[in-house]
Parts: C-alpha cells; structure tokens; sequence
C-alpha cells in the first residue's frame, strides 16, 4: 500500500467524527509534497484553520476522497495512540531501594499551555486546584480534562459535585464545546458511581469538585490515594473569606502540585516537576500586579473622563450654603 492511500483512507475515517487537532496536525504534515495525497493535505489544511484554538472538533462530512486506484475508501474508525496503562501494586511491608526502583509510572508528555504549565505528569502525579468564586475553577478544569480524554487518551472520571444537574454547568459544558466522549464522564459521588456499575480502578484521572462539598478530610482523601495507586487525582478545594485554601497548609504538603487559578490562569505555588516553578511564579506575580494596575488606571481615567466637575458661577451665585 503506497503512502497515498493510506493517508486517503486515515482521513476519511475520521469523517464526523470529533478529532483531535493534534491528529489533524500530523497527518497533514505526512501528506505534504506526497504525489496523490493532495487531496488529503488540502482539506486537512482547511480543517485546522476552521478549527482555530479549539483542541478539538466534529470534522465536517466531505465526499469521501477516492483511491488512486479509483477504489471507494474502506471505512476505518480513527484510534488514537493506544496507552500501555500499567498496573501499579500496593507497597507493604519493608522494602529496599530496589524494590522501589523496579516500579513504573508512565510520564503524560504534554503539549501547549499545558507543557508551560506543568511542564510534564506522571500517572500517578497529584494536582490541588483552588481558586476565589468567579474565577473560572470549574472551566479551567473542564478544558484540561477534556485535553486529557481527547488528546492524551486517558479515561477521566469528573465528580463535579457542586454543579451537576445544574444549569451553570450545563452553559459552560455549551459554552467551551465540551463534547460527549467515551474516555469523559461526570458524576455526582462515588455512591451513583458504584449504582452505574463503574469502578475507580476503571479510570485514569480523577477529579474531585470539590473535596469539601463531597465531605473529604485530608485522611479521606489520602486514603482513597493509597487504595488506588498509580492515578491522576486533582483534588479542588474551595477557597476562605481570606482568599486562601481551606484545610491549611497539609493539603498542600500532600500533593505534587498546587495552583490557584485566577481569572481562568492557573498560578502554580507549587510544582515538584518543575525546577523552574519559583521563577515562573515571581514572572506571574509581576504580569498580575501590571494587569491590575493597568486596570485601576483605566478605571481611574474613565471617572475623571466621566465625571467632570460642575463650574461654578462667577461671584458664586446661586450657591446654598448649609
């Protein structure tokens, strides 16, 4: 089979279905200058640019491009790069430094601004996301998750219990084109997770919205940890009147990393993957306090423009005194 052909057959497979622009990305640049795929590098070019900043999107049914062979396409369901998921014991006992070499964790290699973010995940990293109402905790999440499901292909379990069954998260769900996806579901707690017949150990990562809302003490969560080993977890903690986490600084000693998002940004405090974190954070301190002076200075411009000062007659007539 010439290349042309196969990269025929890889684009009109994913025909209606919700693709990954990653996977737009790459077969575009393998159809590039290959004699017969023209067709393939033209429409998968005019796909990405209607696709813009989306991860992902339904691609738009064409006629099938046809064979050099004049033969119609076979239909073939797109499959995403299969993950070896690796089954990561309990440790009991007393071990040595080797027993604990030998155990492996798959590295996430990320992309985008999730790679600027996080620079790298393992399949065990733990992740506390916290943040002041308004700020976009809820859509930050959403749009990672739906980054992991869609391009990383991990099986992703949402327990969005403070919004499901609700119209606000439905509107985000609309609004940020979160699709239907198998490797995506959403549930209450783990009592209706358990009456659908899923099991934890069915996913990769696991979203707790919020740890307080589903009732979670810090030895909750560390025990739902430890009993399924080798996962994602990313725990969201509301935040005080004060702006800070709740639950104090031990949940913070708990997980790998911690950031507050802030007007849909995520600030990383903490980030044991990440060497460069402490100079990442100062850098964000420093865009925030110019973006919030910019912001005061325009405000303070609009009032004066606004609000001009009343002249007052000459001699000051007309004027009451109390």
């Amino acid at each position: 089979m010439s290349k042309a052909t196969q990269y025929i057959i890889d684009y009109n497979a994913l025909q209606g279905r919700v693709v990954a622009k990653s996977v737009l990305k790459a077969l575009h640049s393998k159809a590039k200058g290959v004699k017969g795929a023209e067709g393939v590098y033209s429409r998968t070019g005019e796909a990405l640019k209607a696709m813009g900043s989306k991860y992902s999107q339904v691609l738009m049914e064409f006629k099938p491009l046809p064979l050099p062979s004049g033969e119609p396409a076979p239909e073939k369901k797109a499959k995403l790069k299969k993950r070896k998921r690796k089954k990561v014991q309990r440790l009991e006992g007393v071990m040595d430094a080797g027993d604990l070499r030998a155990m492996e964790f798959e590295e996430i290699e990320l992309s985008g601004r999730y790679k600027d973010e996080f620079v790298k995940l393992y399949s065990d990293t733990q992740i506390m996301i916290w943040g002041r109402p308004t700020h976009g905790k809820t859509v930050y999440l959403l749009l990672f998750t739906k980054y992991l499901a869609l391009e990383q292909n991990l099986k992703v379990l949402f327990v969005a219990n403070e919004e499901i069954g609700r119209s606000t998260l439905k509107q985000k769900l609309d609004q940020f084109d979160i699709p239907k996806h198998a490797n995506l579901k959403f549930v209450s707690d783990f009592e209706q997770l358990k009456k659908a017949g899923y099991k934890i150990e069915d996913f990769d990562v696991i979203v707790l919205d919020s740890v307080q809302t589903l009732d979670m003490k810090l030895k909750d969560y560390t025990d739902l940890v430890r009993a399924h080993p080798g996962r994602i977890f990313i725990p969201v903690v509301q935040a005080t009147k004060d702006g800070e986490f709740r639950g104090g600084l031990a949940w913070e000693h708990e997980v790998d990393i911690c950031g507050q998002v802030y007007n849909r940004k995520l600030k990383l405090s903490k980030n044991r993957l990440d060497p460069d974190n402490a100079m990442k954070n100062e850098q964000f301190l420093f865009d925030s306090q110019v973006e919030e002076a910019l912001k005061r200075r325009q405000i303070a411009s609009k009032v004066k423009t606004e609000i001009q000062p009343k002249e007052i007659p000459a001699g000051g007539a007309g004027l009451k005194v109390a």
